[in-house]
């Protein structure tokens, strides 16, 4: 009987499950729906506070700067000043305007303005001016400022790092962009300080030191281009902007129709060639010396090709034909055995030179002018 009972009872079990598999089941469905409704309302309230902290910060800022709002408005500006580039030397480089003055010449148009700069040598004189950034054509500024300075020294081998260089100089509105009004430099090779002041009074213009003595050499006659003559703008081997670089001879500024002269003994060899370039001009061969010395942009020309001429000999007028950005004459002198050698007249062995003084007359006047030019200094 007992045996019936369990083989009954067995049966009973094997057909419905278990009491506690069920209870299981059930528990793990309340989790379920209990878990979803948390989330979901989770989800509502998040909502709710993301709604109410934007509008916290929509309003706040009408009555109140926190600090994060000042930090957002001067982080834009330090950004833009660490990537704007500053270079070490630009502090050195100073400009000063001044007003029209006597020593301003007056044949400019317009207002000008002199700019002053203060500066020590560090590689090279281009260099030297172009790192300061203060001109957009510092090369040619520097040119203008070596050619004062080869009256001095020389610059490729005498030049020193560390050399002291003062100027003051003006923009023109000419082909040449810069005017040097005054140049001081002190250099260490020579142990010397030199000076060049620009002065302009009817007897004479040009540039003298500080006791009114010519900087600028001048050719003695008879075996000289040009007897009168304002001042020089260019020398050999000075810096030209464009396609051709270089210079290969002495710009005489003058006026045009003044004496251009056969500086030697020869025989004039052309004439008026590639006038686009030269405008008018003339080429005397001087077989004995071995050169031939080349006239351009004149007015006139007096001789014929295959005519001997005498140094002295009035050969043509100044002018401004050719390739000319101002009244000039370009006096060059070539060698016949290499065209390619470029020879300064003011170094040539064959040509005297001598200095002028500022007249008596003209020192008041001559001092007046330095003390400008130190007060700007000083200012700068």
């Amino acid at each position: 009987m007992n045996n019936e009972y369990l083989l009954r009872d067995h049966k009973f079990n094997s057909a419905r499950p278990p009491r506690s598999k069920n209870f299981l089941l059930t528990a793990m469905l309340i989790a379920s729906l209990g878990l979803n409704a948390y989330f979901l309302f989770y989800d509502k309230v998040g909502e709710w506070t993301s709604t109410a902290s934007a509008a916290l910060h929509r309003t706040e800022p009408k009555t109140q700067s926190l600090p994060t709002e000042k930090k957002r408005v001067v982080k834009p500006v330090a950004v833009k000043a660490a990537e704007r580039p500053v270079r070490k030397e630009a502090p050195q480089a100073r400009a000063f305007e001044v007003k029209r003055t006597a020593y301003i010449s007056e044949d400019r148009s317009g207002d000008p303005s002199a700019r002053f700069l203060r500066f020590k040598i560090k590689h090279s004189l281009n260099h030297s001016v172009c790192v300061l950034d203060v001109e957009k054509e510092c090369a040619q500024l520097s040119a203008h400022i070596g050619r004062l300075l080869a009256w001095f020294l020389d610059i490729d081998s005498q030049m020193r790092k560390g050399d002291a260089l003062e100027t003051i100089y003006k923009k023109t509105d000419d082909p040449s962009p810069f005017k040097i009004l005054r140049l001081t430099y002190r250099s260490q090779y020579l142990n010397k300080t030199f000076e060049a002041n620009y002065f302009e009074s009817p007897e004479t213009t040009g540039y003298f030191d500080g006791r009114g003595n010519d900087v600028a050499l001048r050719l003695k006659p008879p075996k000289a281009p040009m007897k009168d003559y304002i001042e020089i703008t260019s020398l050999p081997g000075d810096y030209r902007k464009g396609r051709l670089r270089g210079h290969s001879g002495a710009d005489f500024k003058a006026a045009v129709g003044t004496p251009v002269y056969s500086s030697f003994d020869g025989r004039v060899t052309r004439i008026n060639w590639n006038f686009s370039r030269n405008g008018d001009c003339v080429e005397v061969e001087h077989p004995r010396l071995g050169i031939k010395t080349l006239y351009l942009h004149l007015n006139k020309v007096l001789v014929k090709k295959g005519q001997r001429v005498g140094a002295g000999r009035q050969i043509g007028e100044s002018g401004n034909t050719g390739r000319s950005f101002g009244p000039h004459l370009h006096y060059e002198i070539q060698s016949l055995k290499r065209r390619e050698k470029i020879i300064n007249p003011f170094k040539f062995r064959h040509h005297a030179t001598f200095t002028r003084k500022i007249p008596s007359a003209r020192l008041e006047d001559f001092k007046k002018t330095i003390r400008l030019y130190e007060a700007v200094a000083r200012s700068g």
